[in-house]
């Protein structure tokens, strides 16, 4: 294995990590009659990691990542490219993020080449007492970034916001408070229905004589489909889960005092 990290004094970060891995074998018992075999279950194989992060302006960045595995002879091999990106005003005032990915899979058993992308971009107002936020992301349905990385779902579409208040100081009657709210939906790419849906909302503070209260309500407010757990791919096969409300409260007295009070039902 071979890894090397740096940064330039132009705020170029060049990292590189290469390892090579030799084949791996199974031994298999057949438990009826006793025999046994060895099955390669992992050929020789060269893993690959690059990246080059570009920072600039002292609170931005744009980065280009690359991950590839090469195996020996006629299996399966994988290469995945990014460019991200986080952006933020002079005075940190606003920031633009998000990221395109692209996979390609070879592979080799079946002569099959699967291309697919995921990109997601998300602007957001961060400073104030008023705060907000709002993305959206697009996975397709051959992204696949497993060879070196780990991605449980794909063949969606999501969009999710946030919108939040608190105070920058101590006031007259708090230390701190805070409250914010987030929403979040995603949608099958095949038939158009919801297979996840979320909102909650929280509110926190501590007051002048450092007592803690705070309540918090999520949910899911519309009927789900989850199209992964039945492992088809038929479109009509699926899992229905139902609307689901909750909440909880919480009270919690100053600690600097002889006796306090923690108080957290939730539902």
């Amino acid at each position: 294995a071979l890894k090397v990290s740096g940064r330039t004094k132009g705020g170029l970060g060049i990292g590189i990590l290469n390892a090579v891995t030799e084949k791996t074998y199974a031994e298999i018992s057949n438990t009826t009659n006793g025999n046994t075999r060895r099955e390669l279950i992992e050929p020789l194989a060269n893993f690959n990691v690059l990246v080059l992060d570009q920072r600039f302006r002292k609170n931005s960045s744009v980065s280009f990542i690359n991950t590839n595995v090469t195996r020996d002879k006629e299996y399966r091999d994988a290469n995945v490219s990014a460019l991200v990106w986080d952006l933020n005003t002079k005075k940190n005032t606003y920031n633009l993020n998000g990221g395109f990915k692209y996979s390609y899979i070879n592979e080799y058993e079946d002569n099959n080449d699967r291309k697919g992308f995921n990109t997601d971009l998300y602007f957001g107002d961060t400073s104030g007492k008023y705060r907000y936020g709002f993305g959206g992301q697009y996975v397709s349905d051959n992204y696949d970034p497993n060879d070196l990385g780990i991605n449980f779902q794909n063949h969606y579409h999501a969009y999710y916001g946030n919108a939040s208040y608190r105070i920058l100081k101590p006031s007259k009657k708090f230390n701190s408070f805070n409250t914010n709210f987030n929403y979040y939906t995603e949608f099958d790419n095949r038939t158009g229905r919801i297979q996840e849906h979320s909102i909650n909302l929280n509110y926190n503070s501590v007051s002048k004589k450092n007592n803690y209260f705070g309540f918090g309500f999520n949910g899911r407010p519309t009927k789900v489909y989850d199209f992964y757990t039945p492992r088809s791919t038929d479109q009509r096969k699926y899992v229905s889960v139902p609307q689901r409300f909750g909440g909880h409260i919480f009270v919690s007295t100053n600690y600097a005092k002889k006796f306090a009070i923690d108080f957290n039902p939730s539902m």
